[in-house]
């Protein structure tokens, strides 16, 4: 598990208000994306991107993703269901490959929630990193919740867990 302000390689970018704007004026060939420098590959994720728009004349786009506190501290600051549920997206985009035992804790308790809308999203949301600890919560969703749609997602993410391995 990586130390730090992030748990993954994996980091979840905030939203850019600007960035089709940015996407649209660095699309044109003239503006060509100036390279990262070997040593800054090496680092955890690029965080910047830079485009050359004439001699002396650079568009820099600076990356902002949300450390693994901000990813957990949204959970609680959420004021309802959606910004709940986008924060439950947010922290399984982030998970790691390897079970992190506090991150499965709060997305095997939103796979137990009472709020559909937060179940759906919490079984979308694990199968960004698909953990056999998953398993038990999954085949109780799959063989009893009470919406229809729900059992059919659980089951289609435990076949999806067979057919990469996760189930055995």
């Amino acid at each position: 598990m990586t130390r730090g302000p992030h748990r993954t390689r994996r980091l979840v970018l905030r939203a850019c208000p600007a960035e089709d704007l940015v996407r649209l004026y660095t699309s044109a060939p003239e503006w060509p994306e100036q390279p990262t420098g070997d040593d800054e590959r090496e680092s955890v994720a690029i965080r910047q991107l830079t485009w050359r728009m004439a001699p002396g004349l650079h568009l820099r786009r600076e990356f902002d993703p949300w450390t693994y506190d901000e990813l957990v501290d949204s959970l609680g600051e959420a004021d309802d269901i959606e910004a709940r549920a986008r924060a439950v997206l947010r922290l399984g985009l982030a998970a790691p490959a390897t079970v992190d035992r506090s991150i499965f804790r709060v997305l095997d308790g939103e796979l137990r929630s009472t709020e559909d809308p937060l179940r759906q999203v919490a079984l979308w949301s694990i199968t960004y990193s698909p953990w056999p600890a998953y398993l038990s919560t999954l085949h109780e969703l799959a063989d009893h919740d009470p919406n229809k749609s729900i059992r059919e997602r659980a089951r289609m993410v435990l076949d999806g867990l067979d057919a990469v391995g996760g189930t055995s």
